[in-house]
């Protein structure tokens, strides 16, 4: 290649191109020269050395450069072709395809950026090219003359002619054109084709790499300040979730096969440590654990945790102690993640080695539970200068600290999102729980051998553990707690729902109309028949004897009774037991029925046990779909972990939950999880339509009966299934109905009917949506806290936080009966005209609530109320209506916009005066109660008495507000009904 070439072209470099080489070994250059030698002789045998003929034009535009299998344009996720570069595996060298130029490799960035200055080159990327390439940094016939002097060596040919692409300034390469394929028509291509395909593919964010916002002052304040992000930049998501991960089902690995058995010790644990603290509660030593700072003022408690959350809290436990086996022990193929926990110290990783061999090698239980005390009390009980690894260590220093950190992400199958403040507080409130119980196991083990001392001391000696303002685990938590619950209580939950009509609303662009719920609440009720007469009825119809001749609204029950055991249904005024049997009667009328369930030894009846069992599976299942029924049709619900553990005769110290309110069968919730944290008990009866009373009602005196009777024949008697089965509403053969079959139910159920699946947390809101708008006014203003906000088992605030997205907050009042709960279920059953084809309520079940037009009574009529007022009220009270009436007087007939004159007690008001005199002369009154001081309001001394209270009220036209305002006040007096 030299001079006396003819380039007509300059097309792209194949991977098919050789390139010319010099050596500096003289071998290797000989080597060389034949190989090129053969290389020309072979390509182009007319080549002789007379001037050859012009090459016609050759037009690159009609050529695709295709790449094959030696040429590479990807590096990872990186398309190399955006920065105008392609790799040659076989030469090992970089071209850029716009230069058509061969790149050194060291200088691959610097001549990218020269082409494209608008991009941000990654610093990886050149030094990614060279390892991953073997690229070489020195095209080795570096100048034309190098290339001049090996051409005219002996037995070379000096010239031919080929097209050719230039490497530098004047070294070619030959291009051979015929493997370039013609893009006509072989290679056509649809432009608006692979447009479309490409402009409508979908972004899969939670495969993004977790990047920080360029202006940090663009994140959340809490990120912004504590820095959390900062370990998890550059990890996508998949990363994160592997480094905080159970163990897998099924994995062949010696840690992963451990898992199932780190996740029993850690509930063992946790279960183990309830006991303790009944133990000790008496004495004060849960105050101890629980206050984490010295306030005198601070109450927290360490408490103990049912069984529901025990499995919870272990869980996160035992994802801990799992992901720091598998880092710091698991030699490097158990860990899979990127994410690097910070050291430990020897004795540290010693107490998980001991674990792991406890648990490979099967010892005993007791040895296997001492291990993992130990390593768990050794892992979250240290402070950063304890140990000489971590003194040195950033403030993350604690894989406890680094298992929060990565939570702090929201990573689900197909999603990645910022968690919310109150799910972060949920996970380092568990690994606080578990911070305080390893200091109280490690109280209790040291008393076993040290009895003179007692646990309170030896408590007390590890406060640095489980104290703000030390190095610990615990300190750094509890410090981003305490902002996380700041941000928590800020939190706003925008409602899901958006009115489209008077009767529709929309779900996340869903449409929900209100004849869909009556649908759904008709659709409910016929799924739990359907299945109970194909099931319990087996697939017959409902005999006439089950058609119950009772009558509802005259059923009566002891509302004040709290003996162990009692309901209506056993009350012997309502003479229920008569249908005790009937069920039972029935089957053992039919033979093929009762032959699956019983048979003889001769002597006496016998059950067959499979049979049985499969029964009470369906009763249970029975229970689910009309527990679902109920919900819909009542509205406001409890949580779905309350209501699953309804009880149905009294228990000692533990109330029932079904009853009779207002000639209703009701549901009455009794305790929710903010109630019984505070020590307060309730009654918010919920109560479905006529309908659902009578399948309720069907359930309790038909087939309760011979369930029990079943269960206590299979079971002994004092097992918990045999006292579940007597005392639960919703009873099963391990447990009472699990919240989550609630869930699964009542989402089917509403997805089939209505498009949307309505988990128990979903309907709630939505039925918290309805009342926001179908509520009169005033039971918006005053009634909403206590009773349909109540009757979903939250505060107003809770519901505007999490259910509703309101930013209204409701005065509150004291309850006057539990009667206004029945008008918040008539309320929903009129709304979405449930009732409409019969009458399930009939007229005396109905509390009539004040609409607002009623709100607007005669002037005698507030008269006579205040008169009748006087002498029932006490003294405080009266003080507080003499109050409110001089500044209701003052604010309503005293204002016009129109006179700027304005006396102090009416700025105070924010309003400004108007002339008094002539507006009572107008109104025919013979004097006003301000006569003696002209325009002027009255002085605080000189407020109006009740005998002047009729001068004012004959004006009055503005009830709802005197009483609101009226209300207001009384409500913080003790409750005093106005």
């Amino acid at each position: 290649m030299t001079n006396s070439f003819t380039v007509r072209e300059i097309v792209l470099s194949k991977p098919e191109i050789r390139l010319s080489f010099r050596h500096p070994v003289p071998d290797r250059a000989a080597e060389l020269a034949v190989f090129f030698q053969g290389h020309f002789q072979s390509n182009c045998p007319k080549i002789d050395k007379r001037q050859p003929e012009p090459l016609p034009t050759l037009d690159t535009a009609s050529f695709f450069p295709i790449p094959d299998a030696n040429t590479a344009t990807r590096l990872g996720d990186i398309d190399l072709l955006t920065y105008n570069l392609a790799i040659n595996t076989t030469t090992r060298v970089a071209v850029c395809t716009k230069c058509k130029l061969i790149v050194r490799a060291s200088n691959i960035r610097q001549h990218v950026t020269s082409d494209l200055p608008q991009f941000k080159i990654p610093a990886y990327l050149q030094a990614e090219l060279i390892q991953t390439y073997d690229l070489r940094e020195h095209v080795e016939i570096p100048e034309h003359a190098s290339l001049r002097s090996h051409q005219q060596a002996s037995g070379h040919i000096s010239h031919y002619q080929s097209y050719a692409q230039y490497v530098g300034n004047r070294i070619y390469l030959p291009v051979q054109a015929p493997q370039y394929p013609d893009k006509n028509p072989l290679f056509s291509i649809d432009y608006e084709n692979q447009y479309n395909q490409s402009i409508m593919i979908v972004r899969d964010y939670s495969k993004h790499a977790v990047a920080q916002a360029e202006d940090e002052m663009n994140m959340q304040s809490f990120f912004h300040d504590d820095g959390w992000l900062y370990p998890l930049t550059g990890l996508i998501p998949a990363d994160i979730a592997d480094a905080r991960r159970t163990h897998l089902t099924g994995a062949e690995h010696p840690i992963e096969v451990l898992g199932p058995q780190l996740l029993q010790l850690a509930e063992q644990y946790l279960g183990s440590i309830q006991a303790f603290i009944t133990e000790h509660i008496t004495f004060g030593l849960m105050s101890v654990l629980g206050q984490t700072t010295e306030r005198s003022e601070s109450v927290a408690s360490f408490r103990r945790l049912d069984d529901s959350s025990i499995k919870k809290y272990a869980n996160v436990l035992h994802r801990l102690i799992f992901n720091c086996m598998r880092f710091y022990i698991g030699g490097g193929e158990e860990w899979t993640s990127p994410f690097k926990y910070p050291p430990l110290s020897p004795i540290q990783v010693d107490a998980m080695s001991s674990l792991r061999r406890a648990l490979e090698e099967q010892l005993p239980t007791v040895a296997r539970q001492e291990a993992f005390e130990r390593c768990v009390y050794l892992l979250l009980c240290h402070e950063k200068t304890e140990y000489a690894e971590t003194r040195m260590s950033p403030r993350f220093f604690s894989p406890v600290i680094s298992f929060t950190i990565l939570h702090s992400l929201d990573i689900n199958k197909d999603t990645c999102a910022t968690v919310k403040a109150s799910k972060l507080t949920q996970i380092i409130a568990k690994l606080m729980y578990a911070v305080r119980a390893s200091v109280l196991f490690a109280a209790v083990r040291e008393h076993e051998s040290r009895p003179e001392c007692s646990v309170v001391d030896l408590v007390k000696s590890r406060t640095r553990y489980f104290k703000d303002q030390y190095e610990t685990p615990l300190s750094f938590m509890f410090n981003a707690v305490k902002r996380l619950v700041i941000i928590r209580d800020m939190e706003s939950h925008e409602s899901q729902f958006r009115w489209l009509g008077p009767e529709e609303v929309s779900y996340q662009g869903h449409p929900i109309s209100f004849s869909d719920v009556r649908s759904l609440v008709h659709t409910a009720f016929d799924d739990h028949e359907t299945y109970m007469r194909r099931e319990l009825m087996f697939g017959r119809e409902q005999p006439p004897q089950f058609d119950l001749p009772v009558d509802i609204e005259r059923l009566v029950e002891d509302e004040s009774s709290r003996v162990v055991g009692y309901t209506f249904v056993d009350d012997p005024r309502n003479n229920l037991s008569q249908y005790k049997a009937l069920y039972g009667q029935w089957i053992m009328s039919l033979p093929d029925i009762r032959d699956q369930l019983f048979y003889t030894d001769g002597k006496k009846l016998l059950l067959k046990t499979d049979t049985v069992l499969g029964w009470l599976r369906c009763y249970a299942r029975h229970h689910e779909l009309l527990l679902a029924a109920l919900t819909f049709s009542a509205g406001p619900s409890a949580r779905s972990t309350e209501v699953c553990r309804y009880i149905y005769r009294d228990m000692p110290g533990t109330p029932r939950n079904v009853g009779l309110v207002g000639h209703n069968i009701s549901l009455n919730s009794t305790q929710d999880k903010t109630s019984h944290r505070c020590q307060k008990d309730l009654f918010v009866p919920h109560i479905p339509t006529g309908k659902g009373q009578r399948q309720l009602l069907f359930d309790l005196l038909i087939l309760r009966p011979f369930a029990e009777w079943l269960v206590e024949r299979v079971f002994p008697h004092s097992s918990e299934t045999v006292r579940r089965y007597q005392h639960y509403l919703f009873p099963g053969i391990t447990s009472h109905m699990h919240s989550e079959s609630l869930r699964d139910t009542m989402k089917e159920a509403s997805e089939q009917v209505i498009g949307v699946a309505l988990a128990p947390t979903l309907w709630r809101a939505f039925v918290t949506v309805v009342f926001r708008s179908y509520a009169t006014q005033a039971e918006s203003q005053t009634q909403r806290d206590y009773y349909y906000d109540r009757a979903n088992m939250h505060s107003t605030t809770t519901a505007d936080k999490h259910y509703s997205g309101s930013g209204e907050t409701a005065p509150g009042v004291q309850p006057k009966s539990v009667l206004e709960f029945l008008r918040v279920t008539h309320v929903w059953q009129d709304v979405m005209r449930l009732n409409e084809d019969n009458q399930d309520h009939p007229d005396n079940t109905r509390i009539p609530f004040p609409t607002d037009s009623q709100l607007s009574l005669p002037t005698a009529g507030l008269t006579l109320d205040m008169s009748l007022l006087v002498p029932a009220v006490q003294d405080s009270v009266k003080e507080t209506i003499q109050a409110k009436m001089d500044d209701l007087t003052v604010y309503h007939y005293c204002v016009d916009k129109r006179r700027p004159r304005c006396p102090r007690r009416c700025r105070a008001l924010g309003a400004s005066p108007r002339p008094i005199r002539p507006f009572f002369a107008q109104h025919g009154a013979a004097s006003s109660p301000f006569a003696r001081n002209g325009n002027r309001p009255p002085r605080r001394s000189s407020r109006p008495t009740f005998a002047t209270l009729h001068a004012w009220v004959a004006l009055a036209t503005h009830r709802p507000i005197i009483i609101a305002w009226i209300s207001a006040d009384l409500g913080a007096l003790g409750g005093v009904t106005v």
